[in-house]
């Protein structure tokens, strides 16, 4: 309990000084300044050079969600047609008649027949 808060007011005190120097940076006449874009032939109207970094930042946290998000959906249809198939088995298991021979312990249930020692 005490290593989760001091884990999470380490993690607010690294984002507090992070956002404060991003403030403070923003802050300098530099970032202040308008300027136009040129991207090729398209030329953007003036604006603040924060807007850009700001911008740029949202443009590759939304990519990067897009991105994680794909990711997750991948990893929970593969985990949930893994399930399915888990369960299948296990189903097939318990129905087949081998499953249920008398005098046999869990580990020669598995074992090929020609491998079972005879009596």
């Amino acid at each position: 309990m005490i290593m989760r808060v001091v884990a999470w007011l380490l993690l607010f005190m690294v984002a507090f000084f992070i956002a404060l120097a991003l403030v403070l940076t923003f802050m300098q006449p530099a970032f202040k300044q308008e300027v136009g874009a040129q991207i090729l032939t398209l030329h953007t109207r003036s604006i603040p050079v924060y807007m850009y970094v700001l911008g740029a930042f949202a443009a590759g946290l939304f990519l990067g969600v897009l991105g994680m998000l794909a990711g997750y959906i991948s990893a929970k249809r593969d985990a949930s047609r893994k399930n399915k198939r888990i369960r299948e088995l296990e189903q097939q298991h318990t129905e087949s008649p081998e499953a249920e021979r008398p005098g046999q312990t869990g580990e020669e249930r598995f074992l090929p027949a020609e491998t079972e020692e005879l009596p």
